[in-house]
C-alpha cells in the first residue's frame, strides 16, 4: 500500500493514531478496472451497481425540504440504477418521486425550482439517454422519450447551452407530433405538450437572436394551448407571445396579448389575479420599457419633461401591482428561486428609474443585489445579464472610482455570458449600457463609445431588436454616431 501511495495511485486516510479509515485509487484505475468487469463479467457489474443502487435509496433520509446535499446520494442512486439495468425504477422511484419531490412537496420540479440544481439534474437525466440529447433509451416507451427530452432541454438551458437545448425540444416535438390520438382527451394533452415545447423553443430563439423563429413558435404555442384547454397554459403561451412581440418593436399587439393573459389569470385564479414569476416579470418589463427610456434620457440630459407625469403614473402602478405579488409569495412557501429574484430585479429597476427621473439617489441597492444573488443560487445562466446590467446601471451612480470600475466589472461579466450564449441581444443592451454609462470617462474602457453604438446598431439591425431603436437614436444624438 505504501508503495502504491508513493506512486500517486492509491490514497490512503488514516487517523491522527495512524489507524487506517479509508482507501481510494486513483479515477484513471477506477475507470480502467471498471471497464475491465464490465466486459468479462457483466452479470456482477450489474449485481455490484444494482446492490449500491438499493443500498443508497434505503440509507437516504431526505426529508420533506432536502438541501442538495441531503439530495447527493440519490443523484448517485440514479446512475447506479442504470448501470443495474434498472432505469424504469430508477427514473421513476428515485428520480421522479424523491428529487423531484413530486408527492412531499406536492410541487414539480422541487431541485431545480427551490434548490437551482440543474448541473446535478442534467447528469441524473443523461443517464437515460443512449446519446445525449437526441436519443432516449430505447426500454423508454415514445410517450416517456418524449418527456425526458424536454426535461433534458429545460435543464440545458439555464446552464447557457442553449444549442443542445433547441435539439432536445425539437427532437421531443417530432416524437409528439407523430403520436396517435383517438380520444378526445388525448388529444388535448398532445395539443398541451405541444405547446408547452413551442412555448419553451419561443423563448430559447428569442434568447439566440432568433426572433422571426421565436415569434413562429410563439404564436403557434398560444394555438396549441387554446386547442388544450388548459387556462394556464392559454395564460403563460400569450406572455410568451407577448414578449417576443414587444423585443422587435410590436407594442400594440403585444398589450392586446399581456391583456389577455391577465384576464385569463383573473379568470382562472380570482384569488391571485396578477400575472407571477416570469409572466409577470415580462408584463413589468412591458410596462416599464418607456419609463426606462425615459431615465436613460434623463442620463443623457436629453429627457422630454411633458410626459414626466405619466412616466411616474406607471411606475406607481407597478408598485402596486408589486405589492400585490408580494403579498402573495409570503404566503406560498413554495416559490421558486428564479420567481423570487425576478420580483427583486422588478422592485430594484422600478426603483432606480424612480430614483433617476426625481433626481433622487437611489435607495434600492438591496433589491438589485438580492436579484444578482438570486440567479446566481437559482443556476439560471441565461437571465443572469440581466440582474448584473441593472447593478451595473446602479453602481455607475455612485460618485467614486469604485462604483465605475464595479460596473465595468458587472458589464464584462455580463458580456462573457452573453458571447458564450451567444445572446446577441444582451450583447446589444451591453454595448449600448456601456456607451451611455461610459462615454463621459476618461479613458474609456473599451475602444469607443462610437464603436460600442455601432455594434449595438449592427446587432440591433440584424436581428430585428427594435425594442431598443429608440434608446440608441438617443445615444446616437448625444454621444455621436
Amino acid at each position: 500500500m505504501s508503495r502504491l501511495e508513493d506512486a500517486k495511485l492509491l490514497l490512503v486516510n488514516r487517523d491522527k493514531a495512524y489507524k487506517l479509515i479509508s482507501m481510494d485509487t486513483h479515477p484513471l484505475l477506477r475507470e480502467y478496472f471498471a471497464k475491465q468487469i464490465r466486459d468479462q463479467y457483466p452479470s456482477s457489474w450489474r449485481e455490484a451497481h444494482k446492490r449500491l443502487y438499493k443500498h443508497l435509496i434505503a440509507a437516504t433520509k431526505e426529508g420533506n425540504q432536502p438541501t442538495l446535499e441531503d439530495l447527493q446520494p440519490l443523484y448517485e442512486a440514479v446512475a447506479h440504477g442504470c448501470q443495474a439495468g434498472m432505469q424504469s425504477d430508477a427514473y421513476y422511484k428515485t428520480y421522479i418521486k424523491r428529487i423531484l419531490c413530486l408527492q412531499t412537496q406536492n410541487m414539480d420540479q422541487y431541485s431545480i425550482k427551490m434548490l437551482g440544481a440543474f448541473g446535478p439534474d442534467l447528469s441524473a437525466v443523461a443517464c437515460f439517454f443512449e446519446q445525449p440529447w437526441s436519443r432516449v433509451l430505447s426500454n423508454f416507451s415514445e410517450a416517456e422519450q418524449a418527456e425526458l427530452l424536454n426535461r433534458a432541454a429545460f435543464r440545458l438551458r439555464p446552464l447557457g447551452r442553449l444549442n443542445e437545448a433547441v435539439e432536445s425540444w425539437e427532437t421531443g416535438l417530432k416524437i409528439v407530433l407523430k403520436q396517435k390520438t383517438f380520444e378526445q382527451e388525448t388529444l388535448k394533452q398532445k395539443n398541451y405538450l405541444i405547446a408547452n415545447i413551442k412555448a419553451n423553443l419561443s423563448e430559447v430563439n428569442l434568447t439566440l437572436g432568433e426572433l422571426t423563429q421565436a415569434i413562429k413558435d410563439a404564436k403557434q404555442s398560444v394555438s396549441y394551448a387554446d386547442d388544450s384547454d388548459d387556462a394556464y397554459s392559454k395564460m403563460y403561451t400569450r406572455t410568451i407571445y407577448a414578449d417576443a412581440l414587444h423585443q422587435t418593436g410590436c407594442r400594440d399587439e403585444a398589450k392586446i396579448l399581456f391583456l389577455a393573459a391577465e384576464t385569463i389569470q383573473v379568470e382562472h385564479q380570482p384569488k391571485n389575479p396578477r400575472l407571477l414569476s416570469l409572466a409577470g416579470f415580462r408584463y413589468c418589463d412591458f410596462i416599464l420599457a418607456d419609463v426606462e427610456r425615459a431615465a436613460w434620457q434623463t442620463l443623457l440630459k436629453c429627457i422630454d419633461s411633458q410626459a414626466m407625469s405619466s412616466h411616474f403614473e406607471v411606475l406607481h402602478a407597478v408598485s402596486q401591482h408589486m405589492a400585490q405579488i408580494l403579498d402573495w409569495a409570503k404566503k406560498n412557501k413554495n416559490t421558486s428561486l428564479l420567481s423570487k429574484a425576478l420580483n427583486h430585479l422588478t422592485l430594484g429597476c422600478s426603483g432606480l428609474y424612480q430614483a433617476i427621473l426625481s433626481q433622487s439617489k437611489p435607495s434600492i441597492q438591496s433589491e438589485i443585489a438580492a436579484a444578482v444573488d438570486g440567479f446566481l443560487r437559482a443556476n439560471t445562466l441565461h437571465i443572469l445579464p440581466l440582474g448584473l446590467l441593472a447593478r451595473a446601471w446602479l453602481h455607475s451612480s455612485e460618485a467614486n472610482n469604485n462604483g465605475l470600475d464595479s460596473a465595468r466589472s458587472d458589464l464584462d461579466e455580463a458580456w462573457e455570458i452573453a458571447e458564450h450564449g451567444p445572446m446577441p441581444l444582451f450583447m446589444a443592451d451591453i454595448h449600448l449600457y456601456r456607451a451611455r454609462l461610459f462615454f463621459r470617462a476618461d479613458p474609456y474602457p473599451w475602444k469607443s463609445p462610437q464603436t460600442d453604438l455601432a455594434e449595438a446598431q449592427q446587432l440591433i439591425e440584424k436581428h430585428g431588436y427594435w425594442r431598443r431603436k429608440g434608446e440608441l437614436e438617443d445615444a446616437e444624438c448625444v454621444i455621436g454616431k
